[in-house]
């Protein structure tokens, strides 16, 4: 009798047991019962992306970030599919582009930071003259005016090539094969320019100057398409590693060079000649006077400079080109 009651009981407490589980518990209300819900905040991610300039109808860049890829095919902003988060770090690269299209990128890498990014500058540029089939040989200089046309000194050919935005190429001055220094219209005059180290800029009255490097001359090429030595007497060294050149001050030919690197215009219009060989900044007024600075750091040891830059404010910078330094002059 005591077995049965015994069992009695124990039906009863699995009963019970069964009745509180299906009803969430038996005490409280069934709406409070679970996990608690958690709502997680998405991560934030940027974009990077920039402009791409240069492109003529037709043409496309294929533009890549690691695995993450774009085409572009029009002038204007890109950017990458993929978002990053901050901190994370990206290099963006040409994968390919049309033939016949050269292109370039310009601040690719970096890390992100807390907002997208739009700085890669992309810069194509057709590699064929239009309606010839002469490649541009050897770009040694390039230099870009406020229209946004880009003048490129080719040291093989000799010549001078204007790529207008739109990518339309012809020969800007020079001619094609013949070294030389003859002055006078751009389409008879001569150059000698050397491989990797042509420097130009342009003034404010769109007036094209090149350092020509193999004649140690200082040339200009006005609007007009008229060319015209500025300074310097012309010399048959073409190479920076030769003897150190005679550096001399003066009024047009009476000047002489050494091998340049940089050039610049300040706001004055005086072109900035950074003479690696002269261990000098060379100014010289547009009228063709030439001055020197020699250049020695704290030590008395001598500089060689190389690039140079002007910003805004007129502070003038330039690098070292026998060493890993900037200086800041004037």
């Amino acid at each position: 009798m005591e077995k049965q009651n015994l069992f009695g009981r124990a039906a009863c407490g699995v009963t019970l047991l069964i009745g509180l589980s299906a009803c969430g518990g038996g005490s409280g209300d069934s709406s409070d019962a679970g996990a608690p819900v958690v709502t997680v905040a998405e991560a934030p991610g940027y974009l990077v992306g920039g402009t791409v300039s240069g492109l003529v109808p037709g043409a496309q860049v294929v533009l890549a970030n690691g695995s993450d890829k774009v085409t572009v095919s029009a002038n204007g902003a890109f950017h990458f599919a993929g978002k990053l988060a901050p901190g994370a770090s990206y290099d963006g690269k040409i994968d390919s582009t049309s033939e016949g299209l050269g292109c370039s990128i310009a601040k690719g890498a970096a890390t992100v930071g807390n907002a997208d990014v739009d700085t890669l500058a992309v810069r194509c540029l057709p590699v064929v003259l239009a309606g010839v089939q002469e490649k541009i040989q050897n770009v040694s200089g390039m230099v870009q005016d406020a229209a946004g046309n880009y003048y490129i000194a080719d040291a093989v050919r000799q010549v001078i090539h204007k790529v207008t935005p739109a990518g339309a190429l012809s020969v800007y001055a020079g001619i094609s094969g013949k070294p030389g220094a003859d002055d006078g219209a751009a389409a008879a005059a001569t150059f000698h320019m050397s491989i990797g180290f042509s420097v130009l800029a342009i003034d404010r009255a769109e007036n094209l100057y090149l350092f020509d490097n193999c004649n140690a001359l200082l040339r200009k090429i006005t609007p007009a398409g008229v060319v015209s030595t500025v300074a310097g007497q012309r010399s048959a060294a073409c190479d920076w590693s030769a003897p150190e050149a005679v550096v001399a001050d003066g009024q047009g030919a009476q000047a002489q060079f050494g091998w340049m690197m940089g050039m610049v215009i300040d706001s004055n219009g005086d072109i900035l000649l950074a003479d690696f060989t002269g261990q000098a900044i060379r100014r010289v007024t547009p009228g063709g006077l030439v001055r020197s600075e020699k250049l020695v750091d704290g030590r008395g040891a001598r500089i060689y400079p190389s690039q140079l830059a002007v910003d805004a404010s007129g502070t003038i910078y330039f690098s070292e080109g026998a060493g890993s330094r900037l200086f800041r002059w004037q």
